[in-house]
């Protein structure tokens, strides 16, 4: 009865080289999926920075925007090396400068400029408003 089964051809289960080209298969899906890992993670930390950034301009942003419009000044002097909340000891730095009468009269044009550096790229991020007397 056995020799029949070898001889029809009908016997049943895999051979080495179908499990091999499984592996193999099964390999490159797990290393696409570790790769994708990587990114997300790299996308993350990047998107922490970013948001960090966004904070510092924002806040430097609403308090030139809550001072006196006569005591708002040119520019204002850099503040080095502070963190994410502006305390002494991060990684950025924020400077500001105001165009006077722009873009109309009695109006004044502030930027906010928000520079660090991230596994030795330099970033930047700037921010703009209107403020008028």
């Amino acid at each position: 009865m056995l020799s029949k089964m070898r001889k029809s051809g009908k016997a049943s289960g895999f051979t080495l080289l179908e499990v091999l080209i499984a592996v193999m298969i099964i390999g490159v899906g797990f290393m696409a999926a570790a790769s994708m890992q990587g990114t997300s993670v790299s996308g993350n930390s990047r998107s922490a920075y970013m948001t960090a950034a966004t904070y510092l301009a924002e806040d430097k942003l609403e308090e030139l925007r809550n001072t006196d419009y006569m005591a708002i000044t040119q520019a204002g002097s850099p503040e080095n090396n502070i963190d994410e909340l502006g305390a002494a000891g991060g990684i950025y730095s924020r400077s500001w400068t105001v165009v006077n009468d722009s873009p109309g009269l009695l109006m004044k044009t502030v930027a906010v400029t928000v520079n660090w550096n991230e596994r030795g790229a330099s970033h930047t991020l700037t921010m703009y408003t209107v403020i008028w007397g």
